[in-house]
């Protein structure tokens, strides 16, 4: 009895060492798991979409696209038939090919050849105004969810004390010059009320007196800085208000902007410990406060689009910490995508996008090749990947979209997979696809649409939604900023993409994909 046991434990194993289990059927059979062909379907709908079947229209863009949701490789066929019109023929049709990672790890790809004839020319470009911004890594937005829990405590009470400021005050703020805590002196040179909060301007002294920030810049910047705070406030919410924290400073609070010379490392930054009385961190300046460095004051319209971009995090901070009683702060890449996409909500506001030249960013480096959600504080190249992501959503689901982000809460105790889920959810309202086919479709969006003509779901159209107006990213416009992989990467990131161009032969587009698990594939004929 013990040997026909033995035997067939025996064969058990090697029945399972040599079988394999098919992704359609769940069936489990002897040898290795062959390859499973697959084809595209149409991804694209509606009057700008020209998929029909296998057949691409003569005019309008086509989107095909696969995602292998199975646990093994297949093989895509792809076959298309170009159809022509008295404006375009088939052999004028470009296809862009577009694998994109789905999953949460990295994927090997298989080998793919690139025909590098088929490249478009890339021309540089310079930002005439421009804040390069490196924002602090603000430690108490990373610390862990026990530690920053223990921070506030709902049953102590709080202390009904602010501070009153007049213009022409004196005060020496605790700021953040390259990363190194120091002491400036401060003048208080505006002050104006804003839906009944007061907005305090103070500029360093030596800045002042050498003339970077000059009384005309000031003015400029104070006749504007009401109509950004309104509009901001009016999509995420009050950055301060009622609470029931003895350890933090008291609900009356006025927004204090201090320009300062940060040095080469910070354009602007918020700090949550400023919210906390002395008695928790001693270098807190009891404010609710914001920090924008001098060094690109010059250029008045993108420094009104930094108060913006910090003003979202001080909103972060109290609506979704302070008020949830310390739970349900954006870390991270999601609260900084939030802040660079509210930039460009409002760029209509103030006249100047910096997401146009993040964009471009994304396109000529490229970027499109890294993680977006793997957020890097001391890399640029961070906030143009968001950036990029979030103009796609905001031009796609619009302003409402925006504001269900920032009111999305999840229970998941890990930073990126909340994250994750919170947008995941947020898309889901407005398109049961969710995180995935956003991303594939951003991913197709490298073949650069036209703004005006592309289908529903692709490129960065223009957006006009509650009184603000999201300009286009048209893709004939900045086509001359992409630059495309010279050769097929052995591993491709998460949430990342990998795009090459095919040619027609004989009015036909037909080729076939190893395609790995996690990984979709779309196929954009123009």
């Amino acid at each position: 009895m013990g040997k026909i046991k033995m035997v067939l434990a025996l064969l058990s194993i090697l029945l399972l060492a040599g079988c394999c289990v098919d992704d359609e059927s769940n069936s489990m059979f002897m040898g290795d798991c062959p390859i499973r062909t697959v084809n595209a379907t149409i991804q694209c709908n509606g009057a700008s979409c020209g998929s029909s079947l296998n057949a691409s229209s003569g005019a309008n863009v086509s989107v095909w696209s696969y995602k292998n949701s199975g646990t093994n490789s297949v093989n895509l066929n792809v076959s298309i038939y170009l159809m022509s019109n008295k404006d375009v023929t088939s052999s004028d049709k470009e296809i862009t090919v577009v694998y994109t990672n789905e999953g949460n790890g990295y994927v090997t790809l298989p080998s793919i050849p690139i025909d590098t004839t088929l490249k478009n020319e890339v021309y540089p470009y310079e930002e005439g105004e421009e804040i390069f911004e490196f924002r602090e890594p603000d430690f108490m937005r990373d610390e862990p969810p026990a530690l920053i829990k223990q921070a506030i405590d709902p049953n102590l009470s709080q202390e009904p004390s602010f501070k009153v400021w007049s213009e022409g005050a004196k005060y020496n703020w605790s700021v953040s010059s390259d990363y190194s805590p120091v002491s400036r002196a401060t003048t208080l040179r505006k002050q104006l009320i804003v839906n009944g909060r007061t907005i305090n301007i103070w500029v360093e002294d030596s800045e002042y007196a050498n003339g970077k920030m000059s009384a005309a810049k000031i003015d400029y910047i104070a006749s504007n800085v009401g109509s950004v705070y309104a509009n901001v406030v009016s999509m995420a919410g009050e950055p301060w208000g009622p609470h029931q924290a003895s350890n933090l400073i008291s609900s009356d609070q006025p927004l204090d902007i201090v320009f300062f010379n940060s040095g080469p490392k910070i354009g602007g930054y918020f700090n949550t410990i400023n919210s906390y009385r002395k008695t928790s961190f001693s270098n807190s300046n009891e404010a609710v406060a914001i920090f924008i460095c001098t060094r690109g004051a010059g250029s008045e319209r993108p420094t009104l689009g930094v108060i913006a971009h910090e003003l979202t995090h001080a909103i972060d901070f109290y609506q979704r910490f302070v008020v949830k009683n310390g739970g349900n702060q954006f870390n991270a890449f999601l609260g900084e995508m939030r802040a660079v996409m509210m930039e460009d909500v409002i760029s209509g506001k103030i006249s100047y996008n910096r997401a146009a030249s993040r964009y471009k960013d994304w396109l000529s480096a490229p970027l499109y090749q890294q993680e977006f959600s793997d957020w890097k504080y001391s890399d640029p190249s961070s906030y143009a990947i968001a950036s990029s992501f979030g103009s796609f959503l905001l031009r796609q689901y619009g302003v409402d979209f925006y504001k269900t982000l920032f009111k999305t809460y999840s229970g998941l105790s890990d930073y990126r997979a909340k994250e994750i889920d919170v947008l995941d959810k947020a898309i889901k309202v407005y398109d049961s696809g969710g995180l995935a086919k956003a991303l594939r479709n951003w991913g197709a969006s490298i073949a650069m649409f036209p703004a005006a003509t592309a289908p529903k779901g692709f490129g960065y159209p223009e957006y006009n939604d509650n009184g603000f107006k999201l300009e286009a990213f048209d893709g004939n416009t900045y086509r001359q900023y992409r630059k495309l992989p010279t050769s097929s990467p052995a591993t491709l990131a998460p949430n990342a993409h990998f795009p090459f161009l095919r040619k027609t032969t004989n009015n036909a587009y037909n080729e076939s994909f190893v395609v790995p698990s996690g990984v979709s594939v779309s196929i954009v004929v123009k």
